[in-house]
């Protein structure tokens, strides 16, 4: 038996995943508006090509999604369903009528993200739901790998999300119409956040402005 590095079929592999995932989207969605607002909007105006560390995010963000269309085939589920409100497109998983967010985890820390908490409130604010699910799956604890966390908005809550949303989406369509990334707000000061720009593909650019 021989085993090599490599193989003659990873490019093909690679490729076929960008054509999968690389597809731009129209309009705007949930995910412009959780994390950082200029980044998406850079995205939108100067998109550059996903590389591999991409590739492997949307592929276990897809996992979770192929797991919940098994039980949408049990009746038990809606996997991925689109919803626009007001504009803004949210494309939501439903476990029993109520919005569920799963997140993979692969590090032992099962604490909440907020930013997975202020996506899963707007999906509960766009489907008028006082209750959501958040489930992390955590990948690297065989003994306890699933973590549930229910969230609970009063009708006043839910109100000041959808507010929160329509703000939002508000800062992103206005940057995006004025073609202007810097007319939108950054995570730079967002000590939840900050960690974005370590990644970010505009980060330089962003930076070098001075706000």
């Amino acid at each position: 038996m021989l085993i090599e590095e490599g193989s003659p079929y990873r490019e093909k592999l690679l490729k076929l995943l960008e054509e999968e995932y690389a597809q731009e989207r129209e309009g705007t969605h949930v995910s412009d508006l959780i994390l950082c607002i200029r980044e998406q909007v850079f995205r939108k105006l100067e998109p550059k090509a996903i590389d591999e560390r991409d590739l492997v995010s949307y592929a276990l963000g897809e996992g979770a999604h192929v797991a919940l269309q098994r039980l949408a085939e049990k009746g038990s589920a809606i996997a991925e369903r689109e919803i626009t409100v007001d504009g803004v497109i949210g494309t939501i998983d439903l476990f029993d009528g109520v919005p569920i967010e799963i997140k993979t985890v692969r590090s032992d820390d099962d604490s909440v993200r907020p930013f997975h908490v202020t996506q899963l409130k707007y999906y509960m604010a766009m489907t008028n739901s006082n209750v959501g699910i958040l489930l992390y799956l955590m990948v690297n604890n065989r003994g306890r790998p699933f973590r549930f966390r229910t969230i609970t908005l009063n009708d006043n809550e839910l109100a000041e999300v959808k507010k929160e949303i329509e703000n939002r989406a508000k800062l992103f369509n206005d940057a995006v119409s004025s073609k202007n990334p810097f007319a939108a707000p950054h995570v730079n000061k967002n000590l939840n956040l900050v960690w974005k720009c370590s990644y970010c593909k505009y980060s330089q650019k962003c930076w070098s402005r001075e706000d």
